[in-house]
Formats: C-alpha cells, structure tokens, sequence
C-alpha cells in the first residue's frame, strides 16, 4: 500500500468539521471534545500520518510540528467527511502504534459523528 503525506487542508477538514453533533472520543479513559483544543487534535493526527509514512517508507524525513489549521470556503458535507476521514485512516494506519494512538479514537469518532449527521439517517429505520 502507498501511503501519502496528507496536506493541512484534509486535516483541517477533518477537526473543522461542522456536523450535526460535536465530535467527542475518548483515549486512555478520557473523555475530550476536539473542537476545545483543534490544533493539538490537528497535530495529534499530523504526527501519526508522519509515522505512518515513515513506516511505510521508512523515511527520516521530517514533519511539519504543527498543522496551519484553515477554515475551508465552502463547509464540507457529512459525506464528503466520511470519505476525508477513511482516507485519512488508510494513510495513518502503518504505523506500528496506531491501533491505540489516540489518532485513531479521534478519526473513530469523527467518522461515527459524520454518519450520524447524514441527512435522513436519523429517520431511517433502526430495525425492521
């Protein structure tokens, strides 16, 4: 599998997300709202695409230390996020910590949160 730097701006899209609910997750028994610190969120999810790339090519190259967060011109939709997002896992999931980084709870829950705020997922059925 290749695996790609991702840019600020797919980043940013990810912890700028305006959905229908806030997004929350939890890591190492906590519970954290990303939209109260976006930039650590940001960065957690930088270095751990970083360290994917690295592993995957072990490269020695070195990481931006902080994403430029930018706000997109037009809000992405639920859809487009779920795409953003499971991009984002594949392209951070080589790295050997990744299973339990805290990256992973953050697109966990960025994920979850974006399929929640489709519209008309709230209506459709539960069970039949």
């Amino acid at each position: 599998m290749d695996v790609i730097q991702l840019s600020d701006e797919h980043i940013s899209a990810l912890v700028l997300a305006n959905l229908a609910f806030p997004i929350i997750y939890f890591h190492n028994r906590k519970m954290h709202d990303i939209h109260l610190y976006p930039q650590r969120v940001a960065n957690v999810l930088l270095n751990e695409n970083q360290s994917s790339y690295n592993a995957r090519y072990r490269g020695l190259q070195k990481s931006p230390t902080a994403v430029h967060l930018t706000f997109p011109k037009e809000p992405y939709s639920p859809l487009d996020i779920i795409k953003l997002t499971r991009s984002y896992i594949y392209q951070s999931c080589e790295s050997p910590s990744w299973d339990n980084s805290e990256a992973k709870a953050i697109a966990e829950s960025i994920l979850n949160v974006a399929i929640l705020s489709l519209p008309g997922y709230a209506d459709a059925p539960w069970v039949i």
